[in-house]
């Protein structure tokens, strides 16, 4: 990106980066004063970068001569020093999805437990007459535990297909960022990888069924005659 010798602003070309797609995807080349002017920064600069000559230089004495030539208010770092930031940033960021997760499976929980119970009591008179014609107690239990595999695996199946929508959604908005703090370039396809879905739904599946276990327990405690009275 430059502009030419009439002061009209214009691509000059474009890379193809190959395989490091992800690096350059929001990512334009173009001279500083040109770049202050767009961004409106007058004559300062964000950053600039050093790159010692030789291989061995000393890094510390580097830093130290840098440093004493800053104005107060300035500051000199390894690139590391960003790449730690941004780790701390992707670390607090995972720590926060995994209690959102966490949180979604509790709330999911208490919504299949008070789902079946309610069930439980809506259907008592019915499962009073099912004792009464001859059905056991583990009979009317293995029913509630049936409704609660079939709730279990139908939320485990949408949150399978949402969670890898949503994954291959969110990929692209945090695709740069995750260039600028990791190694290397980040993938630039969501893979469906088969043993987290199965993991998925094993999730749900088991959340509702612990779940039904308070359910489970009131449809065996509650005698014939009881339900027919109601």
């Amino acid at each position: 990106y430059g502009r030419d010798v009439l002061g009209l602003e214009r691509i000059v070309g474009i890379v193809d980066p190959g395989r490091q797609a992800s690096l350059w995807r929001r990512m334009v080349v173009m001279d500083v004063a040109l770049a202050q002017e767009l961004l409106a920064l007058g004559n300062r600069v964000t950053r600039i970068e050093l790159v010692p000559r030789r291989a061995d230089a000393d890094v510390e004495a580097l830093r130290q001569a840098a440093t004493n030539l800053l104005p107060e208010g300035h500051q000199v770092a390894p690139p590391s020093r960003r790449r730690e930031s941004g780790e701390a940033l992707v670390a607090a960021l995972r720590f926060n999805l995994t209690a959102l997760s966490a949180i979604s499976l509790l709330v999911g929980g208490v919504l299949v437990a008070t789902t079946l119970a309610t069930s439980v009591v809506q259907r008592r008179e019915t499962l009073a007459i099912l004792r009464t014609v001859g059905a056991s107690s583990g009979q009317l239990a293995m029913g509630v535990l049936t409704e609660a595999l079939i709730i279990g695996a139908l939320g485990g199946a949408v949150g399978v297909v949402a969670g890898f929508a949503g994954g291959r959604l969110a990929l692209t908005s945090v695709g740069f960022a995750m260039a600028s703090v990791s190694r290397g370039a980040p993938p630039e396809e969501f893979m469906f990888q088969p043993w987290l879905a199965v993991m998925g739904m094993a999730v749900g599946i088991g959340l509702a069924l612990v779940a039904a276990v308070l359910p489970v327990l009131e449809a065996r405690r509650s005698p014939p005659l009881s339900g027919l009275r109601t």
